[in-house]
């Protein structure tokens, strides 16, 4: 009897923690980084966060473009920011594809290919500011504009195996119907997830 309480309750912990590495994924596979010009706060996934933490740094406009200290954003999306001295370039990574920016420069480099920049980086007040949409849009993250309120909006939006299952499940079979109602025609956006702006957002495709 002693022995099966015990089994149970490895059973339980194990389908604890499994449960919990399944929401937390759930929770994290999906990000919404948003942002406000002349503001040194921005939103992760709903989340205030400093965009430039302990220096108070704020995004700016510059010649039509906005440039703001990126990296806590790159961060946001599981990317690395690193800095070569002797060029004054800031290096960007996520997963297996890297940007390269120079001060002053309006040549940059994704992943080694020569791409033309609309405004150069600059070092204001000793921090270095970067375009962001051309950093967004080069990592294929959506990108969004909110005039209204001069708010900025970085997405990424992945189609996961658990929201493919999930939808699997709720598809019926087909009836001859043109189209089906699921989930009480109720969509399964996140709250962070829902926008005032519109924005363009491509997951890789076959080849």
């Amino acid at each position: 009897m002693k022995k099966a309480k015990i089994w149970t309750s490895v059973l339980i912990l194990i389908c604890s923690i499994f449960s919990f590495i399944y929401i937390s994924a759930e929770e994290v596979s999906d990000v919404v980084v948003s942002f406000e010009i002349n503001q040194p706060i921005m939103k992760i996934n709903g989340v205030n966060a400093e965009i430039d933490a302990g220096r108070g740094t704020s995004p700016l406009i510059k010649n039509g473009r906005t440039l703001v200290p990126i990296r806590a954003i790159i961060e946001a999306f599981g990317g690395k920011v690193g800095w070569e001295e002797h060029t004054k370039t800031a290096v960007l990574t996520i997963d297996d594809d890297c940007a390269k920016l120079t001060i002053d420069s309006t040549v940059a480099y994704f992943n080694n290919k020569k791409e033309k920049l609309d405004v150069a980086p600059v070092i204001i007040n000793d921090r270095t500011m970067l375009p962001v949409r051309f950093i967004a849009e080069s990592f294929n993250l959506g990108v969004a504009w909110d005039e209204k309120t001069k708010t900025v909006f970085i997405v990424k939006n992945l189609f996961e195996d658990y929201e493919y299952e999930r939808l699997m499940k709720e598809l019926p079979k087909y009836s001859g119907k043109a189209y089906v109602s699921i989930n009480k025609n109720k969509p399964y956006f996140k709250d962070f997830e829902i926008i005032p702006a519109a924005f363009e957002y491509y997951s890789e495709l076959d080849e």
